[in-house]
């Protein structure tokens, strides 16, 4: 098969996207379990290091797309979050904090256990405070979910991504420290990376809003310029060497407090973004090289399962003050287990770190591949137990 795709190179991603798609479609039909484990397992069997033609993540073009419908996904996240709503509940800004503070915590020292240096335990704790929005997004959408454990979940999935991302970019500014001795120069390009993003995604809304209004363009019909806003943004922030992520999420998040009301197929950008997830979900994986699994199995079941039960208990404990019962706060820290694809995106566009990145890569892919093939299956559970999904 590797010889006929060498040979037929144009032909490469037609035939992997449609048999990808047929093994998520029938995987999913048998087991039940999302889709998006199927497409990411595909992904993983057909990468470069095993047996398919799929380049690696590295690749420019590969990269550039990845951020593309990375981007159109956090946007559509973010425009999901009120801040009204966490304002009214400043309980669930607690948990966030607390539940992360206490994963950073325990991730730090199981990976110091496990023989990782301290600059590393440092960004491996820091990313497992996260929870993957790319994957949260998707099971809610497919589920057709809605009520009191769905909104928090994508509450505190949008808060564990924003602490996770202020956590990571002090971490790497550690590295500035060691060689420029600079505890300003350090910290400062952190914070300094982090407004920018944050401008950017806000100066984006307000300019497709001033365009809206201008032209009388009804916001429902506006998804061709949205999108293309929303590409004009990553290409930005990539050229910058800021975050795409926090200026495609703030972009959101700017544009649903500015009462510009999009439709629902507009946010969800029609039918373009189912083929954009299979394409996203395929991709990601394809760094993972089986020879490194072994590796850091224990290490990567070690943390799963403690991350798992810090959030899960942490969230129930505080989920009494959050107006919900307890069953219902063990349900929602289950379903917060999805983390990789988020962790993968922020390795890559972190570029203050990239002389590290292939050795901490080494290091955390077994676990990323035994995280995001059962996260979403947690989440998919978490929600159907809560009887808040919509019908089949």
């Amino acid at each position: 098969m590797h010889n006929f795709f060498i040979n037929y190179p144009q032909l490469v991603w037609p035939i992997v996207l449609l048999l990808a798609w047929s093994f998520g479609e029938a995987g999913t039909y048998l087991t039940k379990i999302p889709r998006i484990t199927f497409y990411m397992l595909f992904g993983f069997i057909f990468a470069k290091h095993q047996i398919g033609p799929l380049p690696t993540i590295d690749h420019s073009g590969i990269l550039s797309l990845v951020n593309i419908i990375a981007g159109l996904i956090l946007f559509k996240f973010g425009y999901r979050i009120n801040l009204r709503w966490i304002w009214s509940h400043p309980i669930i800004l607690v948990t966030s904090l607390v539940e992360s503070g206490i994963t950073f915590i325990a991730v730090f020292m199981l990976s110091r256990l496990f023989g990782i240096s301290i600059l590393p335990s440092l960004e491996f704790a820091s990313l497992f405070m996260a929870t993957s929005p790319f994957v949260i997004m998707n099971i809610v959408d497919n589920e057709q979910s809605a009520g009191q454990v769905t909104e928090r979940i994508l509450h505190l999935t949008a808060l564990n991504c924003i602490l996770a991302i202020f956590v990571f970019k002090l971490i790497s500014g550690l590295m500035v420290f060691e060689k420029s001795g600079s505890v300003w120069q350090a910290t400062s390009a952190s914070f300094i990376m982090i407004v920018l993003s944050t401008i950017l995604g806000i100066g984006s809304a307000l300019l497709l809003s001033i365009i809206i209004k201008r032209s009388k363009l009804m916001a429902h019909k506006s998804i061709i310029l949205l999108s293309i806003i929303i590409i004009l943004v990553v290409g930005i922030a990539g050229s910058m060497h800021i975050s795409s992520i926090i200026a495609a999420l703030s972009f959101g998040l700017t544009l649903r407090h500015m009462k510009i009301a999009m439709s629902q197929n507009s946010r969800n950008f029609g039918a373009l973004e189912n083929l954009l997830t299979l394409v996203l979900f395929i991709v990601i994986p394809v760094n993972l090289d089986w020879h490194n699994l072994g590796s850091f199995l224990g290490l990567g079941i070690s943390l799963f399962f403690s991350r798992l039960i810090i959030k899960t208990t942490v969230v129930a404990l505080f989920s009494y003050n959050c107006g919900i019962s307890v069953q219902k706060g063990i349900l929602t820290g289950l379903a917060l287990t999805p983390i990789s694809i988020f962790s993968i995106l922020l390795l890559d566009q972190s570029f203050a770190v990239t002389a590290a990145l292939n050795q901490e890569f080494l290091v955390i892919s077994g676990v990323i591949l035994f995280l995001e093939l059962i996260g979403p299956c947690f989440t998919q559970y978490a929600l159907i137990k809560a009887r808040e999904t919509g019908p089949d």
